[in-house]
């Protein structure tokens, strides 16, 4: 089987095993703060406790996933569930458009380096970050599929 990968700019055929890349799907019981309300202005006091409570979730989501040893595509998929409300009772997340989960995915992205998952963050490990569409879900939490790029 050949699929066609695009490097720097350039299309170039990669023979692939009937297999095909590695990928891993991890389901994260994590959906962090709207980067509307980071670029709000949150005290820089709480971001540190909101970027440690997310890396230690995703560590723990991520402990049977051997490490990464070529460069990979990341791919999030945000499930909003239901959360308390001011009155006490449970109402669904809103759905919101998907740059704003930017910062959870960076802190999520952050934690497959914590967990020894990935080597680094830089273009030379990640290829590629893709936002999917959110869902709606009994639960929130985040869907992260890993694709390995075949070089």
């Amino acid at each position: 089987m050949t699929i066609t990968i695009r490097t720097e700019g350039e299309y170039k055929m990669a023979d692939v095993s009937e297999t095909g890349p590695r990928v891993e799907t991890i389901i994260i019981p994590y959906v962090g703060p709207t980067l509307n309300k980071i670029w709000a202005g949150l005290h820089y006091g709480r971001r540190v406790k909101i970027a440690t409570e997310a890396h230690l979730i995703c560590k723990a989501a991520m402990k049977n996933i051997r490490p990464f040893s070529l460069p990979v595509h990341l791919e999030f998929t945000p499930t909003m569930g239901k959360e308390l409300g001011k009155n006490g009772k449970p109402q669904a997340r809103r759905l919101l458009d998907c740059s704003n989960y930017a910062v959870s995915n960076k802190l999520i992205e952050d934690a497959l380096i914590i967990a020894g998952i990935i080597e680094d963050d830089s273009p030379k490990f990640v290829h590629s970050v893709k936002t999917c569409r959110p869902e709606r879900g009994p639960e929130s939490f985040t869907t992260l599929k890993i694709i390995e790029v075949l070089a």
